[in-house]
C-alpha cells in the first residue's frame, strides 16, 4: 500500500504541475507545495432492497423451469412456453417406413441451486396458440393442458456427464404426428401449431433448483425404422423449438422481511435482512446504494483532486462450491423516487461503469469481489457536472437465474462489508 500511495502521489503532482484547468480539481499549484495522497475508506453507504420492473423475455435463449426458495427473498418459480417449427420432410414418397417413437430433447446448460435433491419436469401441451404479433414478459403466461404429457425426475448434473433430459411423448400422440405427416394433413407451420400449439415447461416437485435449457439444441424428435433394407436402420425428424418462446417467472415474498415492498417506490433496508441486501434479477429484486457522505469530501482542509475513487462489493456466499455462482457483471445505474433504472454511471465518456466477479482462486479464504473505478463518477459529482442521486446496483443478464447477496457497512463479517474507497491529493 506503501509504494501505491508514492505512486499516487507523484502522478497527482505531475498531472498538477502539466495541466491547467479548474482550481477545484487541484490543477493550479503553488511552486514549492508539499503533496500528499491520503486515503478515506470509512464513507457511509446505505443499502436497501427493491423491485424491479417486468421485462421482456420472448428472446431469451434459454428456457427455465425450477423454484429456488430462501427465507429473506422468498420463493421463486421459473416455467417457459414454446412452439413448434415445422421440419420439411419427404414422409408422404417414402413407402418402406414405420413409426417408432416421439421423444423430447432438453440440453441443460446449467443447473443453478440445490442440485443434491430430485428435479421433477412436467411437460404440458399448450392450450391456447402463441400471438405472433406480440411480445412476451417475465410475467405473462398460457393456459396449458393441467395433465402433462410427460414427466421426467432427475438429480441434476451441473458440471458432467449427460446433461440432456429425454422425454418420451405417448405413442398415440407420435402416431398421430406420423400419420399426420404422411397423408398431409400436417404439411407446413400453420398446420403443425393446429396439430400441436407447443409447450409449457412446468418443475412438479419442490426442488431447491432451476435449470436452463438451450432453446438451439432442444428438438422434438419423431423417430421412424426406415425398412428399405435388412438392417432396418433408425431414423429421426427433428421439430426445433423456440421461435417463439418465453419465461415466466413469478415470486412471492409472503412471510419474509420484504413482504412490505407491494409499490415500486418500496425500500427494505438492509437492517431488516440481517445487514444484507440483494440482486436476484430473475425474482425482481436490485440493490439501492446512496452515499450521503460524499459531498464532505469537498469541506477537507486543503483538498485538491480526487486520484482515484472504488466502489468494493464482496458477495456474501454458504461457499465457493455452493452450486449459486453471483452475477458475472454488475452495472449501477442513477435512479429516482420510483427506483427506475436511468442513466447509467459513466466511466468514461459513454462508457458505463461495469464491475466483473474476480475470484482469486489460490487464497485460502477464497476471496471474492467487484470492484466499480468511479474516479469520473465521484469527481463529476463534487465539481457539479452531474446531480447525485441514489444508485442502483444490477445484474448485467437481468434474464438469467443468479443470485447476490452484499454485506452492508454494518454487516458483521468485515470482510464481507461494502466499500467506498477514495484516494485524494491534499496540500501539506
Amino acid at each position: 500500500m506503501g509504494r501505491f500511495l508514492l505512486w499516487m502521489a507523484g502522478w497527482a503532482a505531475l498531472c498538477l504541475a502539466c495541466e491547467k484547468g479548474d482550481e477545484f480539481v487541484g490543477q493550479q499549484l503553488v511552486p514549492n507545495t508539499r503533496l500528499e495522497v491520503q486515503l478515506v475508506d470509512t464513507f457511509t453507504v446505505s443499502t436497501a432492497t427493491v423491485r424491479g420492473d417486468t421485462f421482456l423475455t420472448s428472446l431469451d435463449t434459454i428456457m427455465l423451469a425450477g423454484r429456488l426458495a430462501d427465507a429473506t427473498t422468498g420463493e421463486l418459480r421459473a416455467g417457459s412456453f414454446t412452439n413448434l417449427t415445422y421440419a420439411t420432410n419427404s414422409f408422404p414418397e417414402l413407402t418402406q417406413i414405420r413409426y417408432d417413437s416421439l421423444v423430447l430433447l432438453l440440453p441443460y446448460t446449467y443447473a443453478y441451486g440445490d442440485t443434491l435433491r430430485a428435479f421433477s419436469l412436467g411437460l404440458h401441451a399448450l392450450a391456447e396458440p402463441f400471438d405472433a404479433a406480440r411480445t412476451y414478459s417475465n410475467r405473462d403466461a398460457l393456459a396449458y393442458d393441467p395433465a402433462p404429457l410427460a414427466t421426467q425426475t432427475l438429480v441434476p448434473r451441473p458440471r458432467f456427464g449427460d446433461r440432456t433430459l429425454r422425454l418420451r411423448l405417448p405413442d398415440a400422440l407420435g402416431r398421430r404426428l406420423y400419420d399426420d405427416l404422411r397423408n398431409r394433413v400436417v404439411s407446413d407451420q400453420e398446420t403443425l401449431e393446429a396439430f400441436l400449439r407447443g409447450f409449457a415447461l412446468v418443475e412438479t416437485g419442490q426442488s431447491n433448483a432451476v435449470l436452463g435449457f438451450s432453446t438451439e439444441n432442444s428438438a422434438l424428435r419423431l423417430y421412424y425404422r426406415d425398412l428399405t433394407s435388412d438392417a432396418d436402420k433408425s431414423r429421426y425428424l427433428d421439430f426445433r423449438l423456440g421461435a417463439q418462446r418465453f419465461n415466466r417467472l413469478t415470486t412471492s415474498w409472503q412471510n419474509t422481511p420484504l413482504a412490505g415492498m407491494q409499490n415500486r417506490s418500496d425500500a427494505v433496508s438492509s437492517r431488516a435482512t440481517n445487514h444484507l441486501s440483494f440482486v436476484h434479477p430473475a425474482a425482481g429484486l436490485r440493490t439501492r446504494l446512496t452515499l450521503p457522505d460524499l459531498q464532505g469530501l469537498k469541506s477537507l482542509d486543503k483538498f485538491l483532486a480526487i486520484n482515484h475513487a472504488e466502489l468494493v462489493i464482496h458477495p456474501v456466499r454458504s461457499g465457493l462450491r455452493d452450486n449459486a455462482p453471483p452475477p458475472a457483471q454488475l452495472v449501477l445505474y442513477e435512479t429516482n423516487s420510483l427506483h427506475e433504472q436511468l442513466s447509467p454511471v459513466y466511466a468514461v465518456g459513454t462508457s458505463p461503469v461495469v464491475a466483473t466477479y474476480g475470484l482469486n482462486s489460490l487464497s485460502p479464504e477464497g476471496e471474492d469481489e467487484y470492484v466499480f473505478n468511479l474516479t469520473n463518477y465521484v469527481s463529476a459529482v463534487l465539481m457539479g457536472q452531474v446531480r447525485q442521486r441514489p444508485l442502483i446496483l444490477n445484474s448485467a443478464n437481468r434474464g438469467m437465474v443468479e443470485r447476490l447477496a452484499l454485506g452492508s457497512r454494518q454487516y458483521p463479517t468485515a470482510t464481507d462489508r461494502i466499500q467506498l474507497r477514495v484516494f485524494f491529493t491534499r496540500t501539506n
